[in-house]
């Protein structure tokens, strides 16, 4: 009887046996002549929702803020503004967001230009960010509260197009990026600032998308690229040592959602996709480090799939792939990523369209 094998498979992989039983994979399109059974790993969001993952959440009095890693536990954790301007969060075990709101500030937060979540000092965790008229304040978690809030810049620091905060530079700490209407600036984290010495233009010309900006490590370097969702396609401009590279169009034709449009890594290469959520469905072109390549349905057909109030993707499962989120008025709904082997006869491989979309 053969001897049962074990592979780290990732999506796009294929697995075939060929006429000895001997389990094999390959990570594109090429195959001995001797395959007789082949499959493709494929990835979706599921659409098995029994219940959400925020009972009896209450949003009475509560402003939905978002979502991030608090705790450093590998699993994304919700975290809400209470009507008292205290930051609440309920940390996720993976099935769903346990326990009642714990308050994990003991001040009201205001972020009069908005408050973001990012790990700022490189400990793992993400810390609070508040962008006030005078300067961005960051309150560092430690795995149980948010400690008291820290003036970063102590300068105003914001920009006319919007402010982001991601690692730009690859040393594991999310910097400050302004983007304005000449330039993007940027202001690295040493840990405990984001230092004045390191306020730099990071772009030689002005640098917005018509429709939106994100940040994201597109190629895989761990160092956030600058991304323009534009009418005509979607733009990369590459994080280099200390600017953002020209802009390349990474997109064949345009690319953006009628629901929304993201970037996170779906299928776990540690490369960030291009997501779009559509009236019918969720759509990926994952990213193979320089262009975003063809799109396939995440969702099954016919299984529309976004919030009422809000879409977000994480990975709040801890499975290390990104999950899909929803915020609904009665609660948070959360499709996993699922992964599975699709049978194709051999025979069809050539033929096959819907084998495409798997690569």
């Amino acid at each position: 009887m053969p001897q049962a094998v074990s592979y780290n498979l990732k999506i796009g992989d294929i697995v075939y046996n060929n006429i000895s039983s001997t389990t094999y994979t390959n990570p594109k399109n090429t195959f001995p002549n001797n395959s007789t059974i082949l499959w493709a790993v494929q990835a979706q969001f599921s659409n098995n929702q029994t219940s959400p993952w925020s009972n009896n959440w209450g949003f009475t009095g509560l402003t939905p803020i978002g979502f991030a890693d608090v705790n450093g536990d590998g699993k994304v954790d919700s975290i809400i503004k209470g009507s008292d301007g205290i930051l609440n969060v309920r940390t996720s075990d993976g099935r769903g967001f346990i326990g009642s709101l714990a308050p994990w500030t003991s001040a009201a937060v205001t972020g009069t230009h908005g408050i973001y979540y990012a790990d700022v000092n490189g400990d793992g965790k993400a810390d609070a960010i508040q962008v006030n008229d005078d300067g961005i304040y960051v309150s560092l978690s430690d795995g149980t509260k948010f400690a008291p809030a820290v003036n970063w810049t102590n300068t105003p620091y914001y920009g006319t197009r919007g402010i982001y905060f991601a690692d730009v530079n690859g040393d594991g700490k999310a910097d400050a990026i302004v983007v304005n209407d000449d330039r993007i600036h940027v202001r690295l984290s040493d840990g405990v600032n984001f230092t004045s010495s390191s306020d730099k233009i990071w772009t030689d010309k002005p640098y917005y998308g018509t429709r939106e900006m994100y940040f994201a490590d597109v190629n895989g370097d761990g160092k956030a690229d600058a991304i323009m969702v534009n009418d005509d396609g979607v733009y990369v401009s590459i994080a280099s040592t200390n600017s953002f590279l020209s802009p390349v169009k990474w997109t064949d034709i345009p690319y953006y959602g009628t629901r929304g449009t993201y970037f996170a890594d779906i299928n776990g290469d540690g490369k960030a996709d291009a997501i779009v959520v559509n009236d019918d469905g969720v759509y990926v072109r994952l990213s193979d480090g320089s262009s975003f390549t063809h799109t396939s349905l995440y969702t099954a057909i016919g299984f529309s799939y976004y919030g009422t109030l809000a879409t977000y993707f994480a990975d709040v499962t801890g499975s290390g792939g990104t999950d899909a989120i929803k915020l609904n008025s009665d609660g948070i709904y959360v499709s996993p990523a699922t992964i599975s082997l699709e049978y194709f006869p051999i025979r069809t491989l050539y033929r096959s369209v819907l084998f495409t979309s798997y690569l």
